[in-house]
């Protein structure tokens, strides 16, 4: 049984490193997108996207195995006593924990980023494109064209 649970150990340590991993990408992102740098965002793009599935790899080995053990896939797999016993495993499974709560909390934080950037944009295409995308904005007096100015008090 000893072996299983170092097996296991080694399987959380393996996981937490790729989320702790995948955070610093994700932090790296968001300096990017708020910098602007979509160099940057082009080149962290392909990492973050190996980091996903190797995230999605070692979580599934994880919850494979605590199914060939009969455990549940949360955290009172822990009340097995040769786990709950183990100098690492409980500590692991809450820094995973942790670190899954982290990443979470940074990706809601990049998509309100994006949210933003992409309303900003579309407002400012519109502002470019001007009224129904109209070539000819402004006439020859550097008047906005087909602007009504309205009666003047003496007409009215």
């Amino acid at each position: 049984m000893q072996s299983d649970t170092e097996f296991f150990a080694a399987l959380l340590n393996t996981e937490l490193k790729t989320t702790c991993t995948l955070h610093s990408v994700l932090q790296r992102e968001l300096s990017a997108l708020s910098a602007k740098d979509m160099d940057a965002l082009q080149h962290l793009t392909p990492e973050k996207q190996t980091l996903l599935a190797n995230l999605q790899r070692q979580a599934q080995q994880r919850l494979q195995w605590l199914t060939e053990q009969d455990l549940p896939h949360n955290n009172q797999c822990l009340q097995r006593h040769d786990l709950a016993v183990h100098a690492e495993i409980p500590s692991l499974w809450q820094q995973l924990i942790n670190q899954y709560e982290k990443n979470q909390h940074l990706s809601v934080r990049l998509s309100e980023v994006v949210l933003s950037l992409r309303y900003r944009t579309q407002q400012q295409l519109k502002i470019l494109h001007g009224r129904h995308n109209d070539p000819h904005l402004y006439n020859n007096e550097g008047k906005a064209s087909g602007l009504t100015l309205g009666n003047s008090c003496i007409q009215a």
